[in-house]
């Protein structure tokens, strides 16, 4: 529905429901109490999960989308199906009706340097010099990253208002399964 024509002609009459990858709850078929601990004040009073690094490491490189995360564990599928998915996501005839990609090599391009740069403050200057890019095209490719829901950009936070000023927003990957995939990372 992120479609330039789409949406104008369904405006008021359908609900978008974003659908993210699993929770490590989900995945783990844990019922999870976060929220409402943290309103009610006994987040802190429960035992920590004894998970080891290598869990962490395993959760990281299985992200959340289903296929991976509840699919099989071989970091060659993994690898797999990282990139057919980003293949197919960023390919032209797909991200042509979300926006007008006149460098598709630049928005591949663009993915790989976010993953380097995951969770990192964003400076689409260095963005766009390092793609041999303008700043408006960068910013422009950002945004359609956001629409594919391949990253989320988190606004700059402080809790200074002359520091927030100064600060830029940060790139999130959806799911840290891709983020590895385009690192050379596994688990391991």
């Amino acid at each position: 529905l992120s479609m330039r024509s789409i949406s104008e002609t369904l405006t008021g009459r359908v609900g978008i429901v974003e659908l993210l990858p699993l929770s490590a709850g989900e995945i783990r078929g844990v019922h999870e109490q976060f929220v409402g601990r943290l309103f009610d004040g006994t987040l802190l009073d429960h035992d920590a999960s004894r998970l080891s690094r290598r869990d962490y490491a395993d959760a990281v490189a299985a992200g959340g989308f289903p296929e991976i995360a509840l699919g099989p564990t071989t970091d060659r599928f993994r690898s797999q199906w990282c990139r057919s998915y980003l293949d197919t996501v960023t390919a032209v005839a797909n991200v042509e009706p979300v926006a007008e990609i006149r460098r598709p090599d630049t928005l591949r391009a663009l993915v790989s340097q976010l993953a380097a740069r995951s969770s990192a403050e964003l400076v689409v200057a260095d963005l766009a010099r390092e793609l041999a890019a303008t700043p408006d095209l960068t910013q422009t490719y950002l945004a359609t990253l956001g629409t594919l829901y391949i990253v989320r950009l988190v606004p700059e936070w402080t809790t200074s208002r002359t520091n927030r000023s100064k600060r830029r927003p940060v790139a999130q990957f959806i799911d840290t399964a891709l983020a590895t995939h385009l690192l050379g990372e596994t688990a391991d």
